[in-house]
C-alpha cells in the first residue's frame, strides 16, 4: 500500500496524485497549487510590463516567495508547475538582481544629473549624499552588495570634487586680485 508523501497516511489520490497523496492532502495540495500558480503567473505577467522599480521588485519577491512555498512539494516528487519551482527560483533570483542593478544605475545617473544642475555646493553634496543612501539601501537587496561599490565611488568622487572646487574658489576669493 502506498503512503501519502505529505502526512504518512494511506495514499489514494486520483489523477496526478494517485498513489502519492491521501484524499485530504490531495485536495489541500490542489488548492494550494492553484492559488500559488495563479499568483506566480500574475507576477510573471506584471514583470514583463514596464513598471517602476519598487513594483517590479515587489512582484519578483512575491513570485519567489510563492515558488519557495511550492519547493517542498517538488522535493517530495509531486508535480507542481512547469517550469518547476526550483527552475523559477533560479531564473527569478537572477532577474531580481538585474532589477536591483537597473535601479542602482538609474539612481546613480539621476543623482549625478541633479548634482550637476544644483545651484549651490551644499545642494550638490546633499543630492549626492541622498544618492549614496539610496545605493546603500539597494546594496542590501543584492546577494553580492559589492556590485554597488563602483556606483558609490562615482558619487563619492563627485562629492569630493564639489568640496574641492568650493575650497579652491574660496581660497582664490580670499587672496583677492594680484
Amino acid at each position: 500500500m502506498d503512503v501519502c508523501r505529505l502526512c504518512g497516511q494511506a495514499a489514494s489520490g486520483a489523477g496526478a496524485e494517485a498513489g502519492k497523496l491521501c484524499a485530504a492532502c490531495a485536495a489541500s495540495f490542489r488548492d494550494e497549487l492553484a492559488r500559488r500558480a495563479r499568483v506566480i503567473e500574475d507576477c510573471r505577467a506584471l514583470l514583463l510590463r514596464d513598471a517602476t522599480f519598487p513594483t517590479r521588485l515587489a512582484h519578483c519577491d512575491l513570485l519567489l516567495d510563492n515558488a519557495r512555498l511550492l519547493l517542498p512539494y517538488e522535493d517530495k516528487g509531486l508535480e507542481t508547475l512547469e517550469p518547476p519551482p526550483s527552475d523559477l527560483l533560479r531564473r527569478y533570483e537572477v532577474q531580481r538582481e538585474r532589477i536591483v542593478m537597473e535601479a542602482v544605475t538609474a539612481y546613480t545617473e539621476l543623482a549625478s544629473l541633479r548634482a550637476e544642475h544644483a545651484d549651490s555646493i551644499e545642494a550638490k553634496v546633499d543630492t549626492l549624499v541622498t544618492g549614496l543612501r539610496r545605493l546603500d539601501g539597494l546594496a542590501r537587496e543584492l546577494a553580492d552588495p559589492s556590485q554597488v561599490a563602483p556606483f558609490e565611488q562615482t558619487l563619492m568622487i563627485l562629492a569630493h570634487e564639489a568640496h574641492l572646487d568650493d575650497l579652491v574658489l574660496r581660497k582664490v576669493g580670499e587672496s583677492g586680485p594680484s
